[in-house]
């Protein structure tokens, strides 16, 4: 059954632990068909930050420019390129209620400082509440589990859907 907040294009609800913070710990969980965004035309990491505060900032509430400072902030302590192709940029967002994930396959790869210098094209990106250690922890080793397969990289590439991509991240589990 479909609520009413993810009728308007938010987050399904999730089970929640103490604290109220709901547990959207999977990456399929936190990044619906709606937040995965095939072939768009960035080419920067700037603009990719952009594009993704601007997306999450329309449904959590919370400014996207402290949303592209953050992940802009992060990216300098240390690239968060796994290699192939992928990358997981992501941060800690002060008045965020929810971790929310964003699946962006650029229509170019461009580089982004990846460990094995190839350009990247596909991202999860990543905005998690400031004081919830657990998603933060469990989403990162989620997406980078999903994309160190071979098989996984390959299936996400070849998708024509957001929803083929979405089933994809669902089966991993």
């Amino acid at each position: 059954m479909q609520t009413q907040q993810a009728a308007i294009g938010g987050q399904p609800d999730l089970p929640h632990r103490r604290g109220g913070l709901p547990l959207a710990t999977r990456l399929a969980d936190a990044c619906p068909p709606d937040n995965i965004l095939l072939d768009v035309p960035v080419d920067s990491a700037i603009q990719l930050f952009d594009l993704a505060a601007r997306f999450i900032a329309r449904s959590s509430g919370v400014c996207a420019e402290r949303i592209a400072n953050e992940l802009a902030t992060r990216e300098q302590l240390g690239s968060t390129g796994l290699g192939q192709g992928v990358a997981i940029p992501h941060a800690r967002v002060d008045g965020l209620g929810s971790a929310v994930a964003l699946f962006v396959r650029a229509l170019y790869p461009f580089a982004f400082n990846a460990p094995d210098r190839k350009p990247v094209r596909e991202f999860v990106v990543l905005a998690l509440p400031k004081e919830d250690d657990r998603a933060h922890l469990e989403l990162l080793a989620d997406a980078a589990r999903c994309f160190s397969e071979r098989s996984f990289r390959q299936a996400s590439r070849d998708a024509q859907t957001p929803d083929e991509i979405h089933r994809l991240m669902q089966r991993t589990h």
